[in-house]
């Protein structure tokens, strides 16, 4: 029989990998929970209205759709960070601020990586202003990436009220074609459509589009630019919030104020993280202040999702390591197969018992994915390589 085909997009993850996978899961998980972050659960897929209230335009063009048993109109989520400002909006008080976590499946139209699905974790911290979520969270995306090990991997960080600014001097036409050359990263055409503009236009674009890189130097210049206090408020703010956040650990960060990506759904700090090795940003988070209006409720909000598929593509280091050993013995030998199993598990180890005579599923089951099989000669346990246990 030939070979199952699974849809475009979609992977297996046999039991080497899905074990990792669940170990990052894991522990991220419990980093949240170290620091106050609450488990909160919602489904894989919702009312697309509903869905679509709370999705940027980004995102909206790559939800999948399908109609329900009932008739309506459902959608997959492609991001959980809507259904949990749904969940605070319509479940809980606004009276006192929110932190929840969360973990779950994630589907959208294919990314770089040709993947459809992805395993995503997060935080959202929900009901505090940026003076005191933003840091926290920037702090939190930094402390979670160290403690599962992560390597060579730098944050950047960004602020939409800049850009917003810039792109609001512009009329229609002319709005559209420099927000198509910031969407490309096309800086010499940028500047090219700064030339052709009034000298006040031209300024604030060309000194626009400098701001990228380190951020002290870039925060500094755009202090300098033309324009509104409450911006210059703002960015003095969000350098401020990188300055706490990175007290505790000193993070490999760079700014860059020029980016438009998720414009129609932050409201002011925006963070992705490039790690190495890996085929897009790893995190990515800010702030979106409108999100749970949407829903019913006026609640600042803050936080950051992980693509804990996409971090695996990097190095990661220090996974605690739950060692998993398959126990082969004979039916004459059944209980004390039995009894090595739970002696096994009290020490934390996962353990399975194979009643076999077959030398050849030794061999087997080391090919399962088990990190060591064990078997009974002569009332001594041995390694699958021969060595006495």
């Amino acid at each position: 029989m030939s070979r199952v085909r699974l849809p475009a997009g979609m992977r297996d993850f046999l039991p080497h990998a899905a074990r990792r996978r669940r170990r990052v899961t894991h522990a991220l998980m419990e980093t949240f929970r170290l620091h106050g972050y609450l488990p909160v659960s919602s489904p894989l897929f919702e009312h697309a209205e509903v869905l679509d209230r709370g999705l940027g335009e980004e995102l909206r063009k790559d939800v999948l759709r399908f109609v329900g048993g009932d008739g309506d109109v459902v959608a997959l989520r492609p991001d959980i960070t809507p259904q949990i400002a749904r969940i605070a909006a319509q479940r809980f008080s606004a009276d006192a601020p929110l932190r929840f976590c969360y973990e779950g499946l994630v589907a959208r139209r294919a990314d770089q990586s040709g993947r459809l699905q992805q395993l995503q974790v997060g935080v959202e911290y929900l009901g505090a202003g940026h003076e005191i979520a933003d840091h926290e969270v920037l702090a939190l995306a930094a402390a979670s990436l160290d403690n599962v090990g992560a390597k060579k991997w730098v944050m950047e960080v960004g602020h939409v009220g800049l850009v917003t600014h810039v792109l609001s001097k512009f009329d229609d036409e002319h709005r559209h074609a420099l927000l198509k050359f910031l969407e490309k990263k096309d800086i010499t055409s940028a500047r090219k459509f700064a030339n052709t503009q009034t000298k006040a236009k031209r300024e604030l674009v060309l000194g626009f589009l400098e701001l990228e890189g380190n951020p002290t130097r870039v925060f500094k210049k755009a202090l300098l630019l033309k324009i509104p206090q409450s911006i210059k408020r703002s960015l003095t703010q969000l350098a401020e919030s990188v300055r706490v956040a990175r007290k505790s650990n000193r993070f490999a960060v760079t700014a860059d104020l020029t980016q438009v990506r998720g414009l129609s759904y932050y409201s002011g700090l925006r963070f992705v993280v490039h790690a190495e090795g890996a085929s897009d940003v790893i995190v990515r988070g800010g702030r979106y202040d409108g999100l749970a209006e949407k829903f019913g409720a006026s609640l600042p909000g803050a936080g950051f999702g992980i693509s804990v598929d996409r971090l695996l593509e990097c190095e990661v280091t220090s996974l605690v390591e739950r060692k998993m050993v398959a126990v082969v013995v004979d039916k004459s030998c059944h209980a004390k197969g039995i009894k090595q199993c739970e002696a096994l598990r009290k020490k934390g180890i996962g353990a399975a018992l194979h009643i076999t005579a077959k030398r050849k599923h030794i061999h087997l089951l080391q090919n399962h994915g088990y990190d060591q099989v064990m078997y009974m000669k002569d009332s001594q346990w041995y390694a699958a390589s021969g060595s006495e246990i």
